[in-house]
């Protein structure tokens, strides 16, 4: 079985003891009971951690990754974090229709925040809505309520796109706040590429061969041994900040073909690289755990190997044109660089919500961008950049 030790992968993602203290007196506070290691449960060996939090209203089992136990640990209790505030968060905010905001003119389309972007909430009928604030100006707005909470014991049928999408924890509200607009270039990234044509996608697959970094290497070597396939997309985002997804196709499972992915964006084309990679690879141990609240019966069945080994792009045919490494170029991503290309791709609309309670050591914020798509939601606006 594997070792819970450090995992090959960048520096950047080793965490300090500092920081995995603060995450376990917030965790305390937001009702975290126990962390466990499940490494050992696959033959990988990248360290996986779980937070489990019994009295949650949305998932009560959260997942942590990362290049070393301390990084998944806190990974895992960030999560648990994350979710608490977001189901505690109280409605600060009128209940009344759009135009009976006290600024209608900074409110939210609200097809901008439903599930289907062509069906939207009635913009006449009366919303519990939360105060927010434009991160480009600090000039107060409204979320709706429905679309902050991820109190899924209240209003289960909800129209708005009810997600973890677009919540951050950091050690400070502005680090919250980066992260959660990194997740939403993310999952508007993955989303377009998701409901593009096959040919579309696998103009994003990257050359494995090319990729620099050296720890990646390992990797490839240590997966294909075990009878796994990886392969790595570079998908266009919409500020040009690296985002990755990667695909892990496992032949060992005794059902067939079982299909893990992950992604990432961050300034360092690398950090991308290697968080959807670890991603993908804690994908697999939740499915082999089976321990957190979504994992549905449904999940297990078998697959028809002859379709399932495609995955969401298929290998690419000799002679197809890949991307090269070195064409992915790093972007500074501090909060008022992301801001600001943002609204320099035409977002103009770029809303925070800071979630955390002030006693919190990890602070938590949501925020939405108008206009930009989800892994759910069809977006507006802006084409891509290319990588």
């Amino acid at each position: 079985m594997a070792r819970a030790t450090a995992a090959p992968g960048p520096r950047e993602r080793r965490a300090s003891t500092s920081v995995l203290e603060r995450a376990r007196r917030t965790a305390a506070l937001c009702g975290v009971t126990r962390l466990a290691d499940i490494t050992r449960l696959d033959r990988i060996g990248l360290p996986v951690w779980q937070a489990v939090r019994p009295a949650g209203r949305a998932l009560s089992i959260h997942q942590g990754k990362g290049v070393t136990p301390i990084a998944a640990k806190i990974g895992a209790l960030c999560e648990a974090i994350e979710s608490h505030y977001a189901e505690q968060i109280a409605a600060d905010g009128p209940f009344c229709a759009v135009d009976a905001l006290p600024d209608a003119g900074l409110a939210p389309k609200l097809a901008d925040l439903a599930r289907n972007r062509d069906h939207p909430p009635a913009t006449d009928a009366p919303i519990q809505w939360c105060r927010a604030h434009d991160l480009a100006t600090g000039a107060q707005t409204f979320l709706p309520f429905e679309f902050v909470s991820l109190d899924f014991t209240r209003n289960w049928q909800s129209r708005f796109d009810r997600s973890s999408g677009g919540l951050g924890a950091g050690t400070t509200d502005a680090q919250a706040l980066r992260k959660a607009i990194l997740e939403l270039i993310e999952n508007d990234a993955v989303g377009r590429w998701e409901r593009a044509d096959l040919l579309s996608r696998m103009t994003c697959l990257l050359n494995p061969d090319s990729i620099a970094p050296r720890w990646f290497p390992v990797w490839l070597a240590r997966l294909e041994a075990l009878d796994m396939q990886v392969r790595i997309c570079a998908l266009p985002s919409v500020t040009g900040h690296p985002v990755c997804h990667c695909t892990l196709l496992c032949r060992d499972r005794a059902a067939g073909v079982a299909i893990f992915t992950g992604a990432a964006c961050h300034g360092v084309a690398e950090v991308a690289l290697f968080s959807a990679l670890a991603e993908a690879i804690q994908s697999r141990l939740t499915f082999i755990a089976g321990a957190r609240d979504d994992m549905l019966p449904s999940l297990y069945a078998p697959r028809d190997e002859s379709v399932a080994c495609l995955g969401p792009v298929p290998p690419p045919p000799p002679g197809f044109p890949l991307i090269a490494w070195v064409s992915i170029t790093d972007r500074p991503d501090t909060l008022p660089d992301l801001v600001a290309d943002l609204k320099r791709a035409g977002f103009g609309h770029i809303w925070g919500k800071l979630l955390s309670s002030p006693e919190a050591e990890i602070r938590v914020a949501k925020a939405f961008v108008a206009g930009l798509g989800s892994l759910r939601r069809a977006e507006t606006g802006a084409t891509p950049q290319c990588v």
